[in-house]
């Protein structure tokens, strides 16, 4: 970040607490994450961390910047008498430099349905950063998104780690949603960014538009969804090799806005992570692309590894037959998922009750 947009973010985070003091005096709690970039998986995230500690959480900032306010009282403990490292897969370098700042500021720190890897196409797979195992294990609690994200953990000495869920399952609804003898299918895709990536994907999304163009000669219909403008180009592409060019693309900003699209369906295929998980929330059987280990991780704590479509050496038979079989069992499918997703709200609503 150059020196001119740091001053500004000093200066826009400053008035913003001093602001929120006024309104409401009193320490707060921070959250780290990828929060005010449009993306619906995150913003489900930050909205979930809200639901569960009753108040909308206080996102830090860089750890330059945490360190400047920390002088004048507006970070550091005497501003945060706790940090959530939120929703979102953020144990990797991305995060470390903010989480250790926070700590050796007196900030109680703990975790919240985070996930352990790459963020996703923006970065690959790499090496587990050695300073988190410190830092976590001076965490007071710490609750992964799911088993894969425990094992690397555990393989790297951070042993009070916990599966607790990914943390936009807190918003997962009282009974299922989804209409499961609807003929209406949600579908995503995404863009990628390395040339394996974009290779990978360009394989899936003629799979895909073949699938959907099948389904719509059935008499089925498509609802594409973004969960960022990215999304909005590669979808297209799709729609319109399908012979649906020019369809409306949705891009609900909020769970809320998902979950009105998700009562008139009872199918999910897509290639973002969340657009897996608010499907499995709300009881709509579903197909997700494993493009970074962060969906097995998912995937696994739900127990739809079945339902995972390889990117890596992608086979159009092969998702042909796994949505077959999604099709012949989707209201099964789809109350299974969902009740797995109900267990988690219960179990991170405890686990913040537990801290706060």
């Amino acid at each position: 970040m150059g020196r001119l947009q740091s001053l500004k973010n000093l200066a826009r985070t400053g008035l913003s607490r001093v602001a929120s003091t006024v309104a409401k005096p009193g320490r707060k709690v921070g959250y780290i994450g990828w929060v005010g970039h449009a993306n619906l998986g995150d913003e489900a995230m930050a909205d979930a961390a809200a639901h569960l500690l009753g108040q909308r959480p206080e996102i830090l900032s860089t750890p330059r910047v945490e360190q400047m306010l920390a002088a004048v009282r507006l970070g550091g403990k005497a501003r945060h008498r706790r940090a959530f490292v939120g929703g979102g897969t953020l144990i990797n370098g991305g995060y470390i430099d903010l989480v250790e700042r926070c700590l050796d500021a007196g900030v109680a720190m703990a975790t919240l349905g985070t996930g352990v890897g790459s963020p996703g196409f923006s970065a690959g797979e790499s090496a587990f950063d050695s300073r988190w195992t410190a830092a976590l294990n001076r965490f007071d609690r710490v609750g992964v998104r799911g088993p894969h994200s425990l094992a690397k953990l555990h393989d790297n000495g951070v042993v009070r780690a916990e599966v607790t869920g990914d943390l936009a399952l807190a918003l997962t609804p009282d009974a299922p949603l989804a209409s499961p003898d609807a003929r209406t299918i949600l579908f995503n895709t995404s863009p990628g960014q390395t040339a394996q990536d974009v290779a990978n994907l360009a394989a899936f999304d003629r799979a895909a538009a073949q699938l959907l163009g099948e389904l719509v000669a059935d008499g089925w219909k498509v609802m594409p969804l973004a969960f960022h403008a990215d999304d909005h180009p590669p979808i297209a592409a799709v729609l319109a090799a399908a012979g649906m060019g020019g369809a409306p693309i949705y891009q609900p900003r909020h769970f809320d806005g998902y979950a009105a699209l998700a009562r008139h369906a009872s199918l999910s295929l897509s290639v973002r992570l969340h657009g897996s998980v608010l499907a499995s929330m709300c009881g709509l059987a579903n197909l997700l692309v494993e493009y970074r280990g962060k969906c097995r991780d998912f995937a696994e704590s739900v127990g739809m590894e079945s339902s995972l479509v390889a990117l890596d050496g992608f086979s159009a038979d092969a998702m042909q037959a796994q949505f077959a079989a999604l099709l012949a069992d989707r209201p099964d499918r789809g109350r299974v998922l969902h009740a797995a997703c109900l267990r988690y709200r219960t179990g991170l609503e405890r686990y913040v009750a537990d801290l706060t």
